[in-house]
């Protein structure tokens, strides 16, 4: 992973922390950083389930469309945000 998706991904990782786990302190969730770091999850599941699973005998062809077209569709979302995200 290059370090720049390394690191949008890590901003994922860190908004997901902020809302599942509350503090005190006020949430400061950059949106606009979001989409970036979604991107690679998306490329990273894509890769390792349906390019080049460990384990190909266990991504059977029906849950392996099953996926493809999930991945496709959080695709489709994060392209949207990404249009909503650069107009503001």
């Amino acid at each position: 992973m290059k370090p720049e998706d390394h690191r949008a991904f890590e901003r994922v990782v860190a908004a997901r922390n902020d809302v599942m786990h509350p503090r005190p302190a006020p949430r400061a969730i950059d949106g606009s950083v979001l989409p970036a770091g979604l991107n690679v999850a998306v490329n990273l599941v894509r890769h390792l389930v349906l390019t080049q699973p460990v384990r190909p005998s266990s991504v059977t062809p029906e849950a392996g469309a099953l996926i493809h077209d999930a991945l496709r569709q959080v695709d489709t979302g994060v392209d949207f945000w990404q249009t909503v995200l650069a107009r503001t």
